[in-house]
């Protein structure tokens, strides 16, 4: 994750997203590293205002496996926390996670933008990032 621009003592949730999609599309790190950082808000609003020309920011219909995952917490609306899509039901899709728990784990959760997350209590969900 130091390649992705981790440091220790920084939560490293969306790093860990971001050395996810450095590491399975190569020829797109240039492209990831003007976007994605280790914020997962900063790293929203990079990609909603365009700061990428192979990502996309996704508020509303269906989610897709290999989406990043964006939540936003509740008493500190600068911070929130990240995933990766794994897997997807209908309305319950499942996230890898890093730093839950202090590891990476596979959270199930409930399609519901903008309220409460189903594991997430204090966060709600925000939107997506997906390749375009």
């Amino acid at each position: 994750m130091k390649e992705a621009g981790w440091y220790s003592g920084a939560s490293w949730c969306m790093y860990f997203a971001k050395m996810v999609y450095e590491n399975t599309y190569h020829n797109l790190k240039d492209d990831f590293r003007k976007s994605l950082g280790g914020s997962t808000q900063l790293s929203w609003k990079n990609v909603k205002a365009g700061k990428s020309d192979t990502l996309k920011a996704v508020k509303s219909g269906p989610v897709k496996g290999g989406d990043i995952v964006i939540w936003q917490n509740y008493d500190n609306a600068a911070t929130g926390h990240a995933g990766i899509v794994t897997k997807v039901n209908g309305d319950i899709y499942e996230a890898t996670e890093g730093k839950t728990n202090n590891g990476i784990n596979k959270i199930k959760h409930v399609l519901n933008y903008g309220k409460a997350d189903n594991h997430h209590k204090n966060k709600k969900l925000l939107f997506f990032i997906r390749l375009k």
